[in-house]
């Protein structure tokens, strides 16, 4: 490969420099046994659409609001029979390793002494972690295929070759199979950044170069993730490169209530007979919804607006968890873009840094914002800041004794909030496993299940015993209406947590399965009355 220099993967191949991904898989391979029964919603999607390609209900395993490489690489892990969750978090921890050298990789494109490299890649281990070990989502794995993209982009000569686009369309179109955030993304930030590179060059030729790697690029991206849109178009009966971003601006309309939708829908057939939840495809549920567009009137303009102005003030809080320094170093690369220090070099590659943080954070201002969404910017930002301690060590008459106590606090506030989160995220969903197994093997609890509150908690118990859980009725005050709602849909367990006196005295005349051995827990059988 022309484009990752050879000088490079040299580097990559020293023992020292593995030290970083051989520390995490021996930490994660340990710390696993702590967050093996921890999920989320998404999780249960992505897992059951992966048993459907191994069990060959393809048509069922294409869902327009999740990507679909993650859900790819889990099936030879369930082939093979490791457990469903373990099996998750494995493909995760391979792709936090492959991460980490991707860090390191990326770290030759900016401007970082070679301690300071080392304090990074230090600092990268519990990040990586964190993202693996908290959270089952495809964030970590769209950010890892960014991060080889970066590298070949930000090169300063850039494109040293036309194959070199051909590289970054087909890392383009994994990002886009990985999610679906990466087609707007990738095709707004190729085109920048080659405008940028086509603007510094002074040849002819060079220029020459620079279209045609864009012009390939974006072909390999086509050839990549065309395939795909076209089999979501066709199930779904309309042009779609993903369901998700309509579902989700539905969410926050100018009608919204604030409730989420678990809350206001009501019980949800799951959409395949063997799909957990109606959260596998998300699509029939927006389908419930009303739809707006911010130009269709000045208040839907001003609606829009305020999510906006909400998602930077989040982004903001976001940036700070990640490190208290961070509004100070996207302050300070923006001074050096625009020239405030004259002797600085390589402005240009300073100006991708921030151009790519912007870019890729913006697009999801626009929508919504979560803490895992930006994982990409979080491995940016670090880079960034050892760019900024390089220059300030370079220029200052720091000592050697501050420059190590300036390096270890800033490094230190970038795991600081990762740390925290994985000592209180230890061992979580345990219970709610627990509770599964009991369930399933002394009282024979499965089929069609519905609870009274707590989505989440039993979303992950009915995930475990392998039924069908049609959500949080919507109204359990009235008598009438909780066991209408319930027989409608041919419920076979209730599930009420924390059970209020009214509907005890509705569903007095149904078998409670489990003799209250389940404190703040009662189980009632439908399938027929005491």
């Amino acid at each position: 490969m022309t484009v990752i220099k050879k000088r490079y993967i040299g580097k990559l191949t020293k023992p020292e420099t593995l030290i970083a991904p051989i520390v995490y898989l021996l930490l994660s391979s340990y710390l696993l046994q702590y967050y093996r029964y921890r999920i989320n919603p998404d999780a249960t999607s992505y897992i059951t659409i992966a048993q459907k390609y191994l069990s060959g209900d393809f048509y069922d395993a294409v869902v327009g609001h999740w990507g679909p490489l993650f859900s790819w690489l889990l099936v030879p892990l369930l082939a093979i029979g490791i457990p469903k969750i373990i099996a998750t978090k494995v493909l995760l921890m391979l792709i936090g390793a492959l991460t980490i050298i991707g860090v390191q990789l990326l770290s030759y494109r900016f401007d970082i002494s070679a301690s300071i490299r080392r304090a990074i890649m230090a600092s990268v281990v519990p990040i990586v972690l964190f993202c693996s070990l908290i959270t089952i989502t495809p964030d970590l794995l769209i950010a890892c295929i960014l991060i080889y993209y970066f590298y070949i982009i930000f090169s300063s000569d850039y494109p040293e070759s036309e194959s070199s686009g051909i590289y970054c369309g087909v890392l383009g179109g994994l990002a886009y199979l990985a999610k679906h955030y990466g087609l707007p993304f990738f095709l707004s930030h190729f085109l920048i950044m080659n405008i940028v590179s086509y603007l510094a060059k002074k040849t002819r030729a060079a220029k020459a170069l620079t279209l045609r790697a864009l012009v390939l690029g974006v072909t390999a991206f086509l050839v990549i993730s065309c395939p795909w849109i076209i089999t979501m178009s066709k199930k779904y009966g309309e042009m779609t490169t993903g369901t998700s971003a309509k579902f989700v601006y539905a969410r926050y309309g100018p009608d919204s209530s604030g409730l989420s939708w678990r809350d206001t829908l009501g019980l949800r057939e799951p959409p395949t007979e063997n799909a957990v939840s109606a959260w596998e495809d998300p699509h029939f549920l927006y389908l419930d919804m009303e739809a707006w567009s911010p130009l269709e009137s000045w208040d839907n303009v001003k609606q829009e607006l305020k999510n906006v102005v909400n998602n930077v003030t989040h982004t903001r809080a976001i940036f700070e968890k990640f490190s208290p320094f961070m509004l100070v170093v996207i302050v300070v690369y923006f001074l050096l873009c625009v020239g405030a220090f004259k002797r600085i070099e390589k402005r240009d590659l300073l100006i991708k840094h921030f151009v790519t943080l912007v870019v890729y954070t913006i697009g999801y201002c626009l929508i919504i914002v979560t803490y895992r969404f930006l994982y990409a910017t979080w491995f940016l930002l670090l880079l960034m800041t050892g760019q900024l301690l390089t220059l300030v060590f370079r220029y200052s008459r720091l000592n050697l004794w501050r420059r190590g106590l300036v390096l270890t606090l800033v490094l230190l506030s970038f795991f600081a909030w990762p740390f925290k989160r994985l000592v209180i995220s230890a061992n979580q969903g345990k219970y709610e496993y627990e509770v599964a197994q009991m369930l399933e093997a002394r009282y024979g609890v499965g089929g069609n299940i519905a609870s009274n509150s707590r989505w989440h908690q039993t979303l992950y118990v009915v995930f475990h015993l392998t039924g069908r859980y049609y959500g949080t009725v919507r109204d359990r005050t009235s008598s009438g209406n909780l066991i209408t709602e319930l027989s409608e849909n041919n419920i076979d367990y209730y599930l009420a947590w924390d059970e209020m006196e009214s509907e005890r005295s509705s569903l007095n005349h149904y078998n409670e399965v489990t003799g209250d051995e389940i404190p703040g827990l009662r189980v009632y059988s439908l399938k027929g009355k005491e």
